[in-house]
C-alpha cells in the first residue's frame, strides 16, 4: 500500500485499473474513462476496491482545513484564480469577507467560496485550479 497525493491519484488509479484488466480510454475532450460491459460490473467494483485500497489518498486530505489553510485557499482564489479567469476573459465571482468564507466552511465542513462559484467552467478548472498546490496548502514535505 502506498498513499498518494491528489495530483497523482487519477494517474495511479487508472494505471492500477489497467493492471486489473480495465484499461482506460481517452475521449475527444481528453477525459479518461474506463469502459466495461454490464456483466463486468462486479469485477469492476472489486478492481476499484483493490486500487483504492492499494493507493489511498494521503491522510491530510481527510482532515478539516485549519484557519491558515482556509486563508491560503481564500487568498489563492482572490488573487491567482481571479487573475487566471480574467486572463481567459471570464469575470470571477465576488468574494465574501474572509469571516463569511470561514463561517460557510465551518457550517458545512467542506463548502467554501471559490472564484469560479456559479460559473460553468469545466475546462477552466485545469487552467485555473481553485485550490493552491499542496506545498502552499500543507507546507513543503508534508
Amino acid at each position: 500500500m502506498r498513499s498518494v497525493t491528489l495530483a497523482e491519484a487519477n494517474d495511479v488509479h487508472f494505471e492500477c485499473m489497467a493492471e486489473q484488466g480495465f484499461p482506460s480510454v481517452t475521449d475527444q475532450h481528453g477525459q479518461q474513462a474506463i469502459e466495461f460491459s454490464k456483466d463486468q460490473a462486479e469485477a469492476m467494483k472489486l478492481s476499484q476496491y483493490v486500487c483504492y485500497a492499494r493507493y489511498p489518498l494521503e491522510d491530510k486530505y481527510f482532515e478539516p482545513y485549519s484557519v491558515d489553510q482556509l486563508r491560503a485557499i481564500y487568498d489563492w482564489n482572490r488573487t491567482e484564480v481571479t487573475q487566471c479567469l480574467r486572463d481567459q476573459g471570464v469575470e470571477a465571482s465576488s468574494p465574501p469577507s474572509f469571516e463569511t468564507f470561514v463561517e460557510r466552511y465551518a457550517l458545512t465542513g467542506r463548502e467554501h467560496w471559490t472564484a469560479t462559484e456559479g460559473l460553468d467552467l469545466m475546462t477552466l478548472e485545469e487552467l485555473c485550479p481553485e485550490t493552491p498546490p499542496d506545498d502552499r496548502l500543507y507546507g513543503a514535505g508534508d
